[in-house]
């Protein structure tokens, strides 16, 4: 996959909402319905393209985040081709597309070029919907790739859950157009000192509900949806910072530095440094910190990855 020359979206990093409004009344998207087996990938050189038979043959280019999904799909890494030749990646994809059991997939077109492939039973949240559902929140800054789109708060609460270490409280909503991310709505902590952001997920009595909204919710139950979990922020804010407060009185285990190298290694850098820093660490808040320190130089993508990743480790 790496000489395949891939269209992409345009990357909205931490700007101001305005950004987004613009860009979203900008854009041109489209939704195409068709049986599975009338797609088809194809190259022109080294630009992947999609061809859908529908009357006629139409050809769109192909973006990163589409064949990504497509492997995700079948459970499948993109390192896996990273050394396989242009063509071979090429049919290789055909051949995932003819595995899809459902019928009819969903192509999404966004400003002419293919963005993701669903299955037909996916309900999709739109940015603008999900957008425009946040009107009556304080936003601060958004985000926004061809995966995924993270709209911050403005900070709710401040409080210090180590003493010294004032932080504030906050919540983050992502969605993904493309399905790498189900809507969610998290809890968002900065951390003064050092700007440091860190995202908890809502203590919940049913987490599967949380992953199967795609499938269990409609657009109506949009707006909703953020309303009653924003409910649940305030109502947890208090569960959260207490269990900052044990993190930092909390011994590190063998088994969370291992996690932590792990994350650290998705990332460019010295690992050898990043290896001292995690041996260092002597408590849960201070490798959590080690994580999200690194998370605030990455892209849109890497960086929320790691920073939902230093959350979990405080479970």
């Amino acid at each position: 996959m790496t000489h395949l020359a891939f269209a992409n979206g345009e990357v909205i990093a931490s700007k101001e909402v305005g950004i987004l409004t613009k860009f979203l009344n900008d854009r041109t998207v489209q939704r195409i319905d068709t049986p599975s087996d009338r797609v088809c990938f194809g190259l022109d050189r080294n630009r992947p393209v999609i061809r859908i038979a529908n009357g006629a043959i139409h050809e769109y280019p192909v973006r990163q985040s589409m064949v990504e999904k497509l492997l995700r799909w079948h459970h499948l890494d993109r390192w896996m081709l990273k050394n396989a030749s242009n063509e071979t990646t090429i049919s290789f994809l055909n051949d995932l597309l003819l595995s899809i059991k459902s019928s009819n997939v969903r192509i999404y077109l966004e400003n002419g070029e293919a963005k993701t492939i669903t299955s037909s039973r996916y309900t999709e949240f739109s940015d603008d919907a999900v957008l425009k559902a946040c009107e009556n929140f304080d936003i601060g800054k958004v985000s926004r790739t061809d995966k995924v789109l993270r709209i911050d708060s403005e900070v709710l609460t401040r409080s210090e859950p180590v003493v010294g270490d004032e932080c504030g409280f906050g919540f983050t909503i992502f969605n993904s157009e493309t399905g790498f991310h189900s809507l969610q709505i998290s809890h968002y902590i900065l951390r003064y000192v050092c700007s440091n952001g860190l995202i908890i997920r809502i203590p919940a009595k049913d987490e599967k509900q949380n992953y199967r909204i795609h499938y269990n919710f409609t657009p109506n139950d949009l707006k909703r949806f953020l309303d009653e979990q924003i409910e649940n922020i305030k109502k947890t804010q208090m569960e959260v910072a207490q269990k900052l407060k044990q993190s930092a009185e909390k011994a590190l285990t063998q088994e969370a530095r291992k996690k932590a190298l792990a994350l650290l290694r998705k990332i460019k850098g010295d690992n050898d440094m990043m290896k001292e820093e995690v041996d260092r660490a002597s408590t849960e808040w201070e490798l959590v910190n080690i994580v999200t320190a690194h998370a605030r130089e990455q892209p849109v993508d890497i960086r929320l990855m790691l920073e939902q990743s230093a959350g979990r480790l405080l479970n």
